[in-house]
């Protein structure tokens, strides 16, 4: 059936057809139409409106990007395909960034291992790079 308008409360396929709600790849128009979503868009909420994207993509906010930018903090997370804020003490970050103070360079605090770990505030790297310490806590980092 080739549909010209839908029934009140659907919306019209771009091949004619009538549903109550657009399908993966499609948003819901103003005027009642599933129109495609714009690649690298994968889904979407509107035309500028990212929810995932395709592959390789990062979603960035609600835009996808082909990297983070990690000059504002962010790191590529190519498991779930975001852009991932990089946690203080770190100003830039490693993907995978299981723990989140192995960074480079260390942002207002103590380095420890070469300048890739970062010692959160207040803690000091110990001895040869092995611990952060404070007077009543110790976090080790060896075996990194």
């Amino acid at each position: 059936m080739n549909c010209v308008t839908c029934p009140e409360g659907m919306y019209l396929q771009e091949w004619d057809n009538c549903v109550y709600s657009c399908p993966l790849g499609y948003y819901e128009t103003e005027d009642m139409k599933c129109a495609p979503c714009v690649a690298p868009c994968a889904t979407c909420e509107s035309e500028t409106h990212c929810n995932t994207c395709i592959d390789n993509w990062f979603l960035y906010g609600t835009t996808c990007i082909a990297e983070c930018p990690e000059s504002e903090g962010y790191y590529d997370n190519s498991n779930t395909w975001t852009c991932d804020t990089c946690l203080s003490p770190c100003e830039t970050c490693f993907e995978p960034a299981a723990d989140a103070n192995e960074c480079q360079p260390c942002a207002d605090s103590d380095d420890c291992l070469g300048d890739t770990w970062c010692c959160p505030q207040m803690y000091l790297c110990v001895y040869d790079g092995t611990y952060c310490n404070t007077a009543t806590n110790e976090v080790w980092i060896s075996g990194k």
